[in-house]
């Protein structure tokens, strides 16, 4: 069984439809939890009753989370989204025993083709990251880092429990992450220690 996570509200239900579909179709064993940002989006994909898809409503997770509750008050919307990621992947862990190996996937994304070749790449890494590799015409653009922060990679071992602990203690959880060029480098910081300080 492969786990996937993500988080969106009505606004992005029909994208993150698109994900849950382009996984059935490429991934036949699978899981996709999705943090619902509003009861809209949380009636419709039970509504929907995907058989491969468990919603989580946010107030289940602000409830267990008083940290991530309280970081509502000082970030705003897009910003309190893009701190749920580690919330949630925590969360997760511990409420679902059977989760081993656990991927944060931006609801935006797309699968054209089987995804087991990510999984043999990755082997027994218990921190998967992706770099944005621009390409030269696009250089200009490395003002956002060396990894993407929409495709993320958590093992339930010890270097990646303690890596996702990390990432909700100093960083997603503990910074204001706006789109703004110079905050981008709060996520680069992040990628940057988890590539170097964590053995694969």
């Amino acid at each position: 069984m492969r786990f996937f996570c993500t988080f969106f509200d009505h606004r992005y239900l029909p994208k993150g439809v698109a994900l849950y579909q382009s996984l059935e179709e490429h991934c036949p064993n699978f899981k996709l939890f999705v943090l619902c940002f509003d009861k809209e989006c949380y009636d419709v994909l039970r509504q929907l009753g995907l058989s491969h898809l468990t919603p989580i409503f946010l107030h289940d997770l602000e409830s267990v989370d008083t940290d991530f509750l309280n970081a509502k008050s000082n970030r705003t919307l897009v910003e309190y989204y893009f701190t749920s990621k580690s919330c949630l992947m925590r969360y997760l862990f511990e409420n679902y025993s059977e989760v081993d190996l656990l991927i944060y996937v931006d609801a935006d994304q797309y699968c054209f083709s089987n995804i087991e070749p990510i999984y043999q790449e990755l082997g027994n890494c218990s921190v998967g990251l992706t770099e944005h590799r621009f390409p030269q015409p696009l250089a200009g653009l490395t003002f956002n880092g060396v990894f993407n922060a929409g495709w993320i990679l958590f093992r339930r071992d010890n270097d990646g429990l303690t890596a996702l602990n990390w990432c909700d203690r100093n960083a997603w959880n503990g910074a204001v992450i706006t789109i703004k060029m110079e905050s981008l480098q709060i996520r680069n910081t992040l990628m940057l220690f988890l590539k170097n300080s964590i053995k694969s």
